[in-house]
């Protein structure tokens, strides 16, 4: 540690505050927990390592992105996961539409997210490595489905 830091506690307010925004935001990036927290820089940082150490908060840091987004400890790692990659607009969009559909060809996700293929494709391959959805080919198409329905449904709720 670089600066000397009072005992690790829980007990103080501003930990509360922050534990209760990042349970109802799952996910949540650093800037956007400073605007909904009203939590100045320094101190946000300083309370967010706390909760860090004591366990109470996992961090998940991306350097090539510069991006940090922070999740309850109560969270399992696969339902981070699910979180994380289905946190795109688009991704939330192609979600829905298997929700709706029960199973989709990639030109039925183009159509309904107005999408470019490319833009598709790169978000199904995120939702497949997230283990979201599962794809398989049928003769010379590919349909996708969503992998567990009722979590992924749950989750996504959960992220708003």
């Amino acid at each position: 540690m670089k600066y000397k830091r009072r005992a690790l506690s829980l007990t103080d307010n501003t930990n509360t505050i922050l534990l209760d925004h990042i349970t109802r935001m799952p996910g949540v990036r650093y800037r956007e927990l400073q605007r909904s927290s009203g939590i100045a820089h320094g101190r946000l940082e300083y309370h967010l390592k706390i909760l860090e150490d004591l366990k109470q908060i996992k961090v998940s840091r991306y350097p090539t992105r510069k991006s940090t987004r922070y999740y309850s400890s109560d969270k399992p790692n696969d339902e981070l996961r699910v979180i994380e990659y289905a946190q795109r607009s688009t991704a939330r969009e192609i979600v829905q539409l298997l929700h709706e559909r029960e199973q989709c060809y990639f030109t039925d996700i183009v159509e309904y997210t107005r999408k470019v293929p490319a833009t598709v494709s790169w978000h199904l391959s995120r939702l497949r490595k997230g283990g979201i959805i599962t794809s398989a080919t049928n003769g010379k198409h590919k349909t996708f489905r969503l992998k567990n329905k009722d979590k992924i449904m749950r989750l996504m709720n959960d992220i708003g």
